[in-house]
């Protein structure tokens, strides 16, 4: 049962979108009955001049909207998922259901965009496990 543990987490996670590198981006596994339903919640940010960033809201002016999508994937083992992004309607190109293959680092969504796991990236850059330190006798 270890290995369904794992699967879970390629899924469940943090990730990062190029256009929105700055806006987060969260996948939660709901409920594993008949496939996995999952929430994708985010959050989608501009500046006073339009340009796309949470972090380029500032005293001028921009904005911050956060947004959560329903998604569903097939079995536990599938690397295909469907997810609704009406709520995320006029915020991107991202409305409506898209499908998505994820590798094990990165969901390619059938518009176009890309969300790279922060979670799979944090992994590479884990430090090798701790070397013991001799005590003195």
């Amino acid at each position: 049962m270890q290995q369904d543990s794992v699967l879970y987490r390629e899924w469940a996670g943090s990730y990062s979108e190029k256009r929105f590198s700055s806006c987060r981006r969260v996948i939660a596994i709901v409920s594993d009955d008949n496939g996995l339903e999952i929430e994708v919640r985010g959050n989608d940010g501009f500046g006073p001049n339009g340009e796309p960033g949470c972090d380029k809201k500032d005293a001028n002016g921009g904005n911050v909207t956060k947004w959560t999508a329903k998604a569903f994937v097939k079995d536990k083992y599938s690397d295909e998922i469907t997810a609704d992004f009406t709520p995320r309607r006029g915020l991107s190109s991202n409305s409506g259901e898209v499908t998505g293959k994820f590798d094990g680092s990165a969901i390619d969504w059938s518009d176009g965009t890309q969300w790279r796991s922060r979670t799979a990236d944090s992994a590479e850059r884990e430090p090798p496990g701790r070397k013991r330190r001799r005590g003195r006798r």
